[in-house]
């Protein structure tokens, strides 16, 4: 590679991710710029449809293997390049610690219900933030645990997996207003906090995140 061909390229990471491809075709736009794509494999399909889709005709699209987690991979990506986009997390993988990822401030109190065990007889479960779900997890199984925020476009993708494409919105918007519901009121903000009485009354209340825990023997992600 001469020094005129690597002073315009650019590496960038998280090719193949919702992020890169765009970042990628505005740098082939440019007409100033190669690009050198980081993937974990070169010959996965989603990297062979980036290179055939975004490919110019003086071929200044490359694909290299490397992996963010990997520091001598990124070092032989990065030789000689111009630049670097680096789309990065602070998500460390397999590292034992479990995360708990919801669009939300970390003393955001909010309320979950077990669909399996009170749904049907209670809206809403003891109010707790994020912050408190982890620590409350640690406590009971023993294991370290971190309140991890994420963007709320990104809650609605990984619910979305799990439930079906229509759901993302509404787990947007859900988020959203959990996010800014009043904290001095109960039910997501449709009650005043007075007003509710009926563990009191009845002797009876929603399941804690703790009595799930402790119920469902959840001890985090299969790989954590």
């Amino acid at each position: 590679m001469t020094s005129t061909q690597s002073k315009q390229t650019i590496v960038v990471i998280g090719a193949t991710g919702l992020q890169g491809p765009g970042v990628i075709q505005a740098l082939l736009n440019d007409g100033r710029w190669s690009v050198r794509a980081l993937t974990q494999d070169t010959h996965s399909p989603k990297a062979q449809i980036l290179l055939s889709r975004y490919q110019t005709a003086d071929n200044r699209l490359s694909l290299v293997t490397g992996y963010v987690y990997d520091a001598a991979s990124l070092r032989t990506a990065f030789e000689d390049a111009y630049g670097v986009f680096a789309l990065t997390s602070e998500r460390y993988p397999n590292d034992g610690v479990v995360q708990f990822c919801m669009p939300l401030p970390g003393n955001k109190p909010i309320q979950w219900t077990d669909p399996a065990h009170d749904m049907g007889a209670f809206v809403a479960s003891p109010r707790i933030s994020p912050e408190e779900m982890a620590q409350t997890f640690t406590r009971v199984t023993g294991k370290q645990a971190v309140h991890s925020p994420i963007s709320f476009e990104k809650f609605g993708n990984l619910s979305s997996a799990l439930v079906g494409p229509a759901f993302k919105e509404d787990a947007i918007e859900m988020m959203q207003w959990a996010s800014v519901a009043p904290n001095d009121k109960t039910c997501y903000g449709a009650f005043e906090m007075e007003s509710e009485r009926s563990s009191e009354e009845l002797g009876v209340g929603g399941s804690s995140f703790e009595d799930w825990l402790r119920r469902s023997a959840w001890t985090g992600p299969e790989n954590s």
